[in-house]
């Protein structure tokens, strides 16, 4: 008896850690000399930002940098008067194994900050923030794909698995000297300072990727003459990026997170600046095949012994954007509203769940507005806007979503003396994995002392209950599901009808 099977490496993914890292963060705040006393708090808030990841052995190590900003108004002037202070932190975790060919994903979020006004020159600060960390590596897994002989029957299932993947972060900073022109007046102090990456082409060549896009700034300063003034400007970048292995055969991903921005004065000039824009872009790629997945076997012939395994084999993931546009309406109870200097809006603790066959994606967008009063004083609004909205994808099979958040665009409108409306627009990226959890043939053993019992007949009569499996049914009397179909003249269909059939008996 020749009995032959045929095994192949493929790849799989595994779960390395996920979890959550949470990191307190306290500052005694004395003002300098140079700023005035405080007046009133405005706003205190906290911007983290992951500045660098590493992993050696089975340690994963990352640095966090929180920026504390804190806005208030003075008695002496009219200014949004702006400090700031950074922290950084340094978390190492363990990992349950050595990883291999890691995608690491960080998402660090503020999860509340509380200010107290110690006195006119001194504020206790304290608060939290967690970092969510899923790191997810490989291994290769040898898995039977095929097999003849001794009349073997098998069932298989097409599957698309990855056999190659690739994880690449790097952080890139754009650098260059800017001058205000005659129309903008000298910047006195910063209020406000963001950046906004545009990623316009990507273009993969053997060995390396080619990156380009503009680098977006805001600037909101105080002027002279105790107003404030915008400066937009968008630095062009252009990086490749080496990425051994990588082709035009593998299916990419990029993501660009922990954006930051600096602006520093040259020789004390209030109009001759150099902007910094640094921003990390994670690169994740693989490479898939498809494969013919061996689910169960059985002989006509022969009782056989079947080995298998519960693996988790990643199918190919899909992208998913969704544009959401939320308005809510800030009203100041205390004071009109004369001028509107800023309008914002972030969108953070974007999470998702499954419900039956739909999966949806929410969480939260802060709105926020700094305006002037009659009087010329400035005040602070804020709102929380929470959204849901349905993912367009099947829920079947998901293991994981990760989520980036992006607002696109804030709007205002003043609807009266002490009411603005303000209309955030994000875009959700969503990448959707998904994984076959199943037990899968590892080996086939045939037992050639004991065979076939049921050649004392060639036809037999079955009745089947509706939507019964034909493989079930072969299996059962040692058949094989084509001779079934084509007995009853059947539509090659895995579902049997209810009723007779005929059932023949195969040597």
């Amino acid at each position: 008896m020749d009995f032959l099977v045929n095994h192949e490496k493929i790849t799989s993914s595994k779960v390395l850690l996920d979890t959550t890292c949470e990191q307190s963060a306290e500052l005694d705040l004395v003002l300098p000399d140079y700023y005035p006393d405080i007046f009133r708090i405005l706003k205190c808030s906290f911007s983290p930002t992951i500045i660098s990841q590493s992993i050696n052995g089975g340690k994963f190590s990352f640095e966090l940098s929180v920026k504390i900003k804190i806005l208030y108004c003075s008695a002496e002037n009219k200014k949004v008067n702006c400090i700031e202070q950074k922290q950084s932190f340094t978390k190492t975790l363990d990992l349950s194994a050595d990883a291999k060919n890691p995608e690491v994903y960080l998402c660090p979020r503020t999860d509340y900050i509380n200010c107290r006004v110690q006195n006119q020159r001194r504020l206790d600060i304290r608060g939290c923030v967690s970092t969510k960390v899923r790191i997810i590596g490989e291994e290769q897994s040898e898995l039977l794909i095929g097999a003849t002989g001794a009349n073997i029957q098998l069932r298989r299932e097409k599957v698309s698995v990855p056999t190659k993947r690739l994880s690449f972060s790097k952080r890139i900073t754009v650098s260059e000297d800017i001058e205000l022109s005659e129309q903008k007046p000298d910047i006195d102090s910063l209020v406000k300072c963001v950046a906004d990456i545009d990623l316009n082409d990507r273009n993969v060549i053997p060995g390396k990727m080619v990156i380009k896009g503009d680098a977006k700034a805001y600037i909101l300063y105080n002027t002279s003459d105790d107003a404030c003034d915008t400066l937009k400007f968008s630095l062009p970048f252009s990086n490749i990026l080496d990425i051994d292995g990588i082709d035009e055969n593998y299916k990419v991903s990029v993501d660009i997170d922990s954006v930051s921005i600096e602006l520093i004065a040259k020789n004390n000039s209030q109009r001759e600046y150099t902007c910094e824009i640094s921003f990390n872009v994670c690169v994740c790629a693989s490479k898939f095949q498809d494969e013919y997945l061996v689910l169960d076997a059985y002989s006509t012939c022969y009782e056989c012994e079947n080995e298998s395994a519960q693996i988790n084999l990643e199918i190919c993931p899909e992208e998913k954007t969704i544009r959401i546009e939320k308005t809510g309406t800030l009203k100041s109870d205390d004071a009109k509203i004369a001028e509107v200097i800023d309008a914002s809006a972030e969108c953070y603790n974007v999470q998702y769940r499954t419900d039956g066959d739909k999966t949806f994606v929410f969480g939260s967008i802060d709105i926020s507005l700094i305006a002037r009063d009659s009087d010329g004083c400035p005040i602070y609004l804020e709102d929380t806007l929470a959204f849901e909205n349905e993912l367009d994808t099947d829920s079947k099979n998901i293991c994981g979503i990760n989520i980036s958040a992006r607002v696109i665009s804030v709007d205002y409108m003043i609807k009266s003396s002490d009411c603005v409306d303000i209309t955030a627009t994000t875009d959700i990226k969503a990448v959707v994995h998904r994984s076959l959890s199943n037990n899968i043939l590892k080996n086939i053993k045939i037992k050639d002392s004991k065979e076939n019992q049921n050649k004392n007949c060639a036809l037999k009569l079955y009745r089947c209950e509706e939507n019964e499996c034909v493989w079930d049914i072969a299996k059962r009397f040692n058949t094989t599901p084509s001779s079934i179909i084509s007995e009853n003249e059947l539509d090659n269909n895995d579902k049997l009808p209810l009723g007779m059939i005929l059932i023949p008996i195969t040597e």
